[in-house]
């Protein structure tokens, strides 16, 4: 229980912060068609099931709570993001 409480202080915590994404290079269009992508490919992951390391996408029905299943979908999407060529930097 610890455990769990923990990480929902420390996922609320870094929500704290207000991040935007930002691309140089890219139009507000472009960052809707990126969001959108890699918005349903986090959401595709199976109920949490799916896992993403270092490139490669993994099935796990072992791999924990809910909480994980949100880190992975989070981490997903970060991952599509940063391929697609945003950074998430503090909004100023």
């Amino acid at each position: 229980m610890k455990k769990v409480f923990l990480m929902f202080v420390v996922l609320s915590c870094t929500g704290c912060a207000n991040k935007i994404w930002t691309n140089s290079s890219k139009s507000q269009q472009e960052y809707l068609r990126d969001n959108a992508k890699c918005e349903e490919m986090s959401n595709s992951t199976g109920r949490g099931q799916m896992l993403y390391s270092g490139g490669v996408f993994a099935n796990g029905h072992s791999q924990g709570t809910g909480i994980d299943a949100i880190g992975a979908r989070t981490q997903i999407y970060n991952n599509c993001m940063t391929d697609e060529g945003w950074s998430l930097v503090e909004e100023n």
